[in-house]
């Protein structure tokens, strides 16, 4: 990954923990008490004036109930359904 993709996954990642903690009806105070992580240090991620650590994603992660991956937004696309297959030919 390029520096130029790493910053901007970081930049649209403090949006995306704002949303999840929306998501959930948490304050920052709230979460700020669930986690030990600062309700300023949370607030100034999810404004995007601070990167979080991985210790940090960790514990928003488990928090939220979502993946890193999530959270980066690179989480892969959900498979599509297979076909049905039919294996009888004289009902197809």
């Amino acid at each position: 990954m390029a520096a130029d993709d790493v910053d901007g996954t970081l930049a649209a990642m403090g949006p995306r923990l704002r949303a999840a903690r929306e998501h959930h009806g948490a304050t920052l105070a709230g979460v700020s008490c669930a986690t030990g992580i600062s309700t300023s240090t949370l607030s100034r991620i999810e404004t995007g004036r601070r990167k979080p650590t991985l210790e940090v994603l960790l514990q928003l992660s488990k928090e939220y109930g979502i993946s890193l991956d999530e959270l980066a937004g690179t989480a892969p696309a959900p498979a599509a359904e297979p076909r049905a297959r039919c294996i009888d030919h004289k009902r197809c």
